[in-house]
């Protein structure tokens, strides 16, 4: 039943009982408490159903209400639509009763969801208010609960508040401090104030299962608690000892798939999530299973799965977007593309995940489509502040870009590609400070479109992490010297000091120390030092035995240079620093 149906049914009831007398003590009703069992237990549809037969009043709305509130977030994301029923039904619970509390808690619980704090505040005062008022005569049990459902509310949405939590929880805890809800949310509480030290949650949670042994969810909450730790074997061990105290509580089985599938341990995971489907068979929860399958890796299954899934409810368009995704990762790129497309289209904005549009992105690449891949990467970079994986992705590519671009008749394209790789770069350091490897990478895409003034200041700032920095300094200066001055020969000098006396950066850099070794032998050759050239030569072909220039000197005989050839070859080209005996040691 939709809630304007519901409500013209409620309205309906209480005109025709308007006559009789009203009740002495504000109380609830215990014939709901089995439903708010079963909303605990994720069975939202079985929830909605049940209520429909039970008495009309403002108690019955707040139930529908917070249903609807733990219906719409599915772990992810939140429904926008199922947030708005909770809305309308807690609205409708005010309008039917305007003192039972719990539809202002729900209201104040709903305002914090969409970030108007003010408005939760009176919402919370309201119900506050109300169970505070002697002259309502509001029974303890429901003044309690409300203060409970307060701290709760605070605890729960992204705008939490800790200190008006723990004063609700205060108050409740004056009225019956062994109340199972009451010690539940108190563990919530500490989880929640104390991040970084869980054992006074873990103390809270332990409290219920002194008051009640076979407390379901006391363990779902401590395992929950080991699952934020990253301690994923004992979450999964707490699991487990919840549903053999209770095979029936579903949360349970639903989080140990989400453990199993965590270790890897898939076939576990879907057995795990078949037994919740066993106790929650819904639509819902039937799309949810079929989802399942791309979180543990099953793409052909997946497919399979949602699509004979999805008939149920095809106003569900994150299938489209996990169809998309196992698409991709089957390398099936026309069929991703046309997914996501779909999932774009229909999907509400505000659902939208940065691997949205880093998938989409990848499916472009895919697809040989770079620019659009591009777009979607900056697009992802402009909607998620903290996302800043895709700077190396949009410079990889613009630099695959520019090495594809062969030839002089590509020369301009190459040097614009290698261009925006730097920018980019550029905006990542401005974005998240300058980081050496960072800078390095940087220098070479500068160097490569031609910028050697800012290429070579940028490589400097990057020779303290990376010593090999400073033959890309020398490449610069080398292109730099228009005149012939033999600016690079210091650079390379100092390159070779810093690299050629460690047999690993050796091994690493042969082609470097070649290319530093032939600039020093044509250097000394030109000045007409034949014994220095000739030195500079030979190391030179130590390094690199098939270098060319190298070997049409001093090898082929063809070509050989007699002079280079005649002169003795025992210059020292630099002089390393003495290493201490207790450093050779090391």
């Amino acid at each position: 039943m939709n809630m304007r149906n519901l409500f013209l049914v409620s309205a309906t009831a209480l005109l025709f009982g308007a006559c009789t007398a009203q009740k002495p003590i504000l109380e609830s009703n215990p014939a709901f408490d089995p439903i708010r069992k079963t909303t605990l237990n994720e069975r939202y549809e079985k929830a909605l159903s049940d209520v429909e037969s039970l008495p009309s009043s403002g108690e019955k709305f707040a139930v529908v209400g917070f249903n609807y509130a733990e219906w719409a977030f599915d772990g992810r994301t939140f429904d926008t639509k199922k947030n708005q029923e909770a809305i309308d039904a807690f609205n409708a619970g005010v309008k039917i009763d305007s003192l039972f509390p719990m539809n202002y808690v729900g209201l104040g619980r709903m305002a914090l969801r969409n970030k108007d704090v003010a408005s939760a505040q009176r919402y919370f005062a309201k119900a506050q208010s109300i169970v505070e008022n002697k002259k309502y005569k509001v029974s303890k049990p429901l003044k309690q609960n409300t203060y409970i459902a307060i701290a709760a509310a605070q605890l729960a949405e992204e705008t939490r508040d800790t200190t008006a939590a723990r004063k609700a929880l205060n108050l409740a805890s004056a009225i019956d401090e062994n109340n199972l809800e009451l010690r539940l949310t108190w563990g919530d509480y500490q989880f929640r104030k104390n991040i970084n030290n869980q054992s006074a949650a873990i103390a809270e949670y332990n409290k219920c299962l002194n008051i009640d042994s076979k407390y379901a969810p006391a363990l779902y909450r401590k395992a929950r608690l080991y699952k934020a730790a990253k301690n994923y074997e004992e979450s999964l061990k707490t699991l487990n000892e919840a549903i053999a105290l209770d095979p029936t509580f579903a949360p349970a089985y639903r989080e140990k798939a989400e453990m199993s599938k965590e270790l890897s341990r898939f076939e576990e995971a879907i057995s795990a999530y078949e037994k919740y489907l066993e106790l929650n068979n819904s639509c819902r929860v039937q799309q949810r299973y079929a989802s399942f399958f791309y979180l543990t890796k099953n793409y052909d299954r997946a497919i399979t799965e949602i699509n004979a899934a999805i008939a149920c409810n095809e106003n569900n368009h994150i299938l489209n977007r996990i169809l998309g995704y196992s698409h991709f990762e089957l390398k099936a790129y026309d069929q991703a593309k046309s997914f996501m497309d779909k999932f774009f289209a229909k999907e509400d904005p505000r659902n939208f995940d940065v691997k949205d549009f880093e998938t989409y992105a990848d499916i472009m690449i895919g697809l040989g489509q770079d620019s659009i891949a591009i777009l979607n990467y900056e697009k992802a970079l402009s909607l998620f502040p903290d996302y800043t994986a895709g700077y190396d992705k949009i410079a990889t590519l613009y630099t695959n870009k520019a090495m594809a671009a062969k030839g002089k008749e590509n020369e301009a394209k190459r040097i614009m590609y290698y261009t925006k790789a730097a920018d980019t770069y550029s905006k990542k350091m401005a974005k998240l400070g300058e980081d050496p490897r960072d800078l390095f990478v940087q220098g070479q895409v500068l160097y490569f479109s031609q910028q050697y003034v800012l290429a070579d200041s940028t490589f400097m700032k990057a020779t303290k992490r990376y010593p090999e920095s400073w033959f890309w300094v020398a490449k610069c200066e080398n292109k730099l010297d228009v005149n012939q001055e033999g600016r690079a020969k210091a650079f390379y000098e100092k390159a070779i000091v810093l690299v050629g006396q460690n047999p690993e950066a050796i091994a690493k850099g042969k082609k470097s120390l070649a290319e530093a070794y032939q600039y020093l032998g044509l250097y000394y050759g030109n000045k007409g030092d034949l014994n220095c050239s000739k030195s500079a030569w030979m190391k030179v072909l130590e390094l690199d035995p098939t270098n060319k220039l190298a070997n049409q000197l001093l090898v082929t005989p063809e070509t050989l240079d007699k002079e280079l050839m005649a002169a003795l070859g025992d210059c020292v080209l630099v002089t390393f620093p003495e290493v201490k005996k207790e450093e050779e040691e090391k």
